[in-house]
């Protein structure tokens, strides 16, 4: 077989191996076709035997991960501007500017009695901290 052939044969066989999982995943059939069953010691003596191994990785990449772990910051919600408090979560723009009409606060029930609805403060809490 030359190499264009075998390219040729192991594309076909992929392509049929790739229908005949994609059928018995769905259902469609019990048990692949004799023809695939012919085939599949073919398809596996013209895959390469040598499989390389991945390079090792570095010192530098041991210890340093490739992006930095995402950390929540908590807004401050006494010197945060308009746009900052009007981005959190389930603050509409009117919200936002009772809030920052209505400042400093102390805690979430000052939030709370200012006329935020109760559901929306405790979707902030853990997201705001009170600053002086």
């Amino acid at each position: 077989m030359n190499a264009l052939s075998r390219i040729i044969f192991r594309v076909t066989c992929a392509m049929l191996l790739a229908t005949v999982f994609a059928s018995v995943c769905l259902g469609q059939i019990q048990k692949p076709p004799e023809l695939l069953v012919r085939l599949w010691p073919l398809y596996r003596s013209t895959r390469p035997s040598v499989q390389l191994p991945e390079p090792a990785p570095t010192a530098v990449e041991q210890r340093r991960p490739l992006v930095a772990p995402f950390v929540p910051r908590k807004l401050d919600i006494n010197s945060a501007s308009f746009s900052e408090i009007q981005n959190l979560p389930g603050i509409t723009s009117s919200m936002a500017a009772r809030i920052f009409a209505g400042r400093p606060y102390r805690n979430l029930n000052d939030l709370r009695s200012d006329g935020i609805p109760l559901n929306v403060v405790q979707g902030l809490e853990g997201q705001v901290i009170f600053g002086p």
